[in-house]
């Protein structure tokens, strides 16, 4: 499947995680420090139906599916999500039902894939009503002693039962929204009234201000004449690479992107060797921001330097980053101790 972010939320669409960058549960080498898991708000299936085609839109970063439902022959559903690109703890899911004519009724029953309660939070539900749901909670266990436990504030639409469209095409709009106390003190009352707010905004217009920041981002990119399949992996690359960073929002990359808990979520050298250069050429603001996080981590390099007998003066930037800038590689793993390079390639 593919994903959907804007570089401070992503998800793979219709799994039941969603991630935020910069949210880590797990002590440092030792569980290790890991993406926190945050059960999806927004991965809404539909009973009885069978996707005949999806796609996923480079250009403006929404994923379409439409399905058929066996009980209602020549009717169909159709599915968009997208994490939003300028209102960055927003995202959007859309079902919109076309009945085989005009005057045929059509219902669907719905569920949210939210999968088991996650391992990372202490999440609990605050307000639970037809309409939305808010929940929130903190990580278990910080990276390194000290570290804060942060917490996670979801509030979202409450996913129906069932949905009935009667008199043409009906539509069903589902918003979520995520804060962190990385960037508010009350990340509980930010999420509830940004939702409110995304309740009252026009659905089309919410969708034109996201396909406006994509419009934005391509103003820079790379064309290839002649060759479709170079062009396809060269823009899909790119797309991922967007999806998983942004200016406001300083924690780098991770191998897999940001929908992914792949390699832990964690940062390695890759991102300033093989990533930075095509957002240094391209993105100068989305490179500074990988920059940014290497320089709000240069206590943690300097303690990794510290840590060896005799100790290292200066800096040493650790083979696995992720919330504080200390070591995070598995402690089953000599690499973490062993490679000596990072800081150079980092710094290349």
């Amino acid at each position: 499947m593919a994903s959907v972010g804007n570089g401070y939320l992503a998800t793979i669409v219709g799994t039941n995680t969603q991630y935020i960058s910069g949210v880590f549960n797990g002590l440092n080498t030792r569980d290790p420090s890991h993406r926190a898991r945050i059960p999806a708000t927004l991965a809404i299936t539909v009973a009885e139906s069978t996707p005949y085609a999806c796609a996923l839109d480079l250009q403006n970063g929404i994923y379409y599916r439409r399905s058929t439902v066996s009980k209602y022959p020549g009717a169909y559903v159709e599915q968009k999500w997208y994490v939003h690109r300028t209102l960055r703890n927003v995202a959007v899911h859309v079902l919109t039902l076309h009945p085989a004519s005009s005057s045929a009724p059509i219902t669907v029953s719905l569920s949210n894939n939210a999968g088991s309660p996650s391992s990372d939070f202490n999440f609990t539900a605050t307000n639970t009503t037809n309409t939305q749901t808010d929940m929130n909670g903190y990580i278990l266990v910080p990276e390194e002693p000290g570290s804060p436990h942060v917490q996670v504030a979801l509030s979202y639409t409450t996913t129906p039962g069932t949905f009935t469209g009667t008199n043409g095409n009906a539509t069903w709009v589902a918003y979520s929204v995520a804060y962190t106390s990385l960037e508010e003190q009350d990340p509980v009352a930010a999420a509830h009234t940004q939702y409110v707010d995304m309740t009252q905004a026009a659905e089309r217009d919410v969708e034109a201000a996201h396909k406006q920041g994509w419009a934005q981002l391509w103003v820079s990119g790379i064309e290839v004449g002649g060759d479709l399949h170079l062009a396809q992996a060269i823009n899909s690359s790119l797309y991922y690479i967007l999806s998983s960073v942004r200016d406001d929002w300083h924690y780098s990359l991770s191998p897999g992107g940001l929908a992914s808990n792949g390699y832990n979520g964690h940062s390695f050298w890759d991102v300033e060797t093989w990533m930075f250069p095509s957002l240094a050429l391209l993105y100068q603001d989305l490179a500074s921001s990988v920059l940014q996080y290497r320089f709000d981590r240069i206590p943690g390099a300097q303690a990794k330097a510290k840590s060896y007998t005799p100790p290292y003066a200066g800096a040493m930037f650790p083979w696995e980053s992720a919330f504080t800038g200390q070591e995070v590689c598995p402690s089953s793993a000599p690499t973490g101790q062993l490679e000596q390079h990072i800081s150079g390639d980092i710094a290349y």
